[in-house]
């Protein structure tokens, strides 16, 4: 609702009267910081969808819609009714909020591009989106696999939290060859921010799950709640959001040595390193 507000429109429907899609030549001009190049306020807003949730002008996007957020709540009054708990009401959780809401707002301006052109287009490109939002379904309810495992399983318990904190954000997506067949089996797309310590200690929990699930317990079960079977494989999705607030050692070195500085104090590395072996 509050993305809205910010961009002025009641629906996304009416995304295509916004600038939602930024040149190469303002890009550069923003980044470059070049005299009268886009300025994002909370009267000016905007997003580009036609790039990276994880852009620098989506980053800073998502900071002025933080800050915005954060202010009209504390001094404006604003959603008093809706009683958003504490927890929503802090920074970090508004700024990683609007970056997940950001590939909604993205799905449906490009569904608005796709209904300007051939039918055969934009039904392919449609389907590629929601091939998308397949996979961001898959790694959901890989994120709750995990934690179900985890928590019922005494060696990896200590865990818990933090996979927990950790988040769907830090589960490797998938892909399969045919989206449309009726396969359980997906091949292992990693991100390319993350450690192969964090990666060894979610594939261990990956192998507790399928041992798990290969001892029938209780009723058989229905057709389509197979565990899916993932296979690796040397695929890395350089464009993978990395969530922010991890220790050290869960991050992976080259991929944190060509970060900017500004995209070093925006992902809040903790100093510590996380005790993966005890």
């Amino acid at each position: 609702m509050h993305t809205l507000t910010l961009l002025g429109i009641t629906s996304y429907r009416h995304l295509h009267t916004l600038k939602c899609s930024l040149s190469q030549e303002e890009v550069d001009d923003y980044e470059k910081d070049v005299p009268g190049c886009l300025a994002i306020t909370p009267t000016n807003f905007m997003v580009d969808c036609s790039r990276p949730r994880n852009s620098p002008f989506n980053r800073d996007a998502a900071r002025i819609f933080a800050e915005d957020f954060l202010d009209k709540i504390a001094n404006h009054s604003w959603y008093a009714k809706a009683n958003i708990p504490a927890r929503y009401q802090k920074y970090e959780a508004i700024y990683e909020g609007f970056m997940s809401h950001l590939a909604t707002v993205k799905f449906h301006f490009r569904v608005l591009l796709a209904e300007d052109e051939d039918q055969a287009k934009a039904k392919e490109k449609k389907d590629l989106w929601l091939q998308k939002a397949a996979r961001n379904s898959r790694k959901i309810r890989l994120f709750k696999l995990r934690l179900d495992t985890i928590a019922n399983d005494s060696s990896l318990k200590r865990h818990l939290a933090f996979v927990q904190d950790l988040g769907s954000q830090g589960m490797s997506s998938d892909e399969s060859e045919d989206e449309n067949a009726r396969t359980i089996s997906y091949l292992r797309v990693y991100p390319a921010w993350r450690s192969r310590q964090l990666g060894s200690l979610l594939w261990n929990v990956d192998d507790v799950a399928a041992t798990n699930a290969s001892v029938p317990i209780g009723k058989q079960k229905k057709s389509g709640t197979q565990l899916h079977v993932r296979p690796h494989s040397d695929k890395v999705n350089k464009e993978a959001a990395a969530p922010p607030g991890l220790p050290h050692n869960c991050y992976d070195t080259a991929w944190l040595a060509k970060l900017s500085q500004q995209q070093k104090c925006e992902l809040r590395v903790k100093d510590s390193d996380y005790n993966f072996t005890a």
